[in-house]
């Protein structure tokens, strides 16, 4: 059976065309718009900058409300938006002693140790994560 999201939530497609509709209306009344729903912009290092919520072992942004379920998108703009301050709720206090990430990591990905000083995240390797993703499929990884 295929995986469903839970009534009222869009599907990725979905998401995609609803970063693209309001990347429209943004230049419709004039703002720079550029929309991205690829990962050209590292999204979760903004969210928590943005105080969304905290960047996790794993590299994914967990937030109190939602945790790590949730898909960022990011516009470039010149929208004077109010900058949010980030936001501390005990995440990387726990990661630092939490080791359950790092254990499950089917790619072997995750590694001890301490946060980079600057980027506030613990280190990843990216390679062995991709490579991991593309060996299960896209779909399976999405899942």
């Amino acid at each position: 059976s295929r995986l469903r999201p839970p009534t009222g939530w869009l599907t990725l497609p979905e998401q995609i065309k609803a970063v693209i509709k309001l990347g429209e209306r943004m230049a419709a009344q004039g703002w720079l718009a550029l929309p991205s729903a690829g990962g050209l912009l590292m999204a979760d290092h903004y969210g928590a900058l943005a105080g969304l919520g905290e960047l996790g072992r794993q590299g994914l942004l967990i937030t109190p409300e939602y945790g790590p379920n949730l898909r960022l998108f990011t516009i470039i703009t010149d929208y004077p938006f109010t900058v949010g301050q980030p936001l501390a709720f005990g995440v990387a206090d726990y990661c630092e002693t939490c080791q359950r990430c790092i254990n499950e990591c089917p790619a072997k990905a995750l590694t001890e140790g301490h946060r980079r000083p600057g980027l506030y995240q613990w280190p990843v390797n990216r390679r062995a994560c991709f490579d991991n993703w593309l060996g299960k499929g896209i779909r399976a990884a999405s899942a």
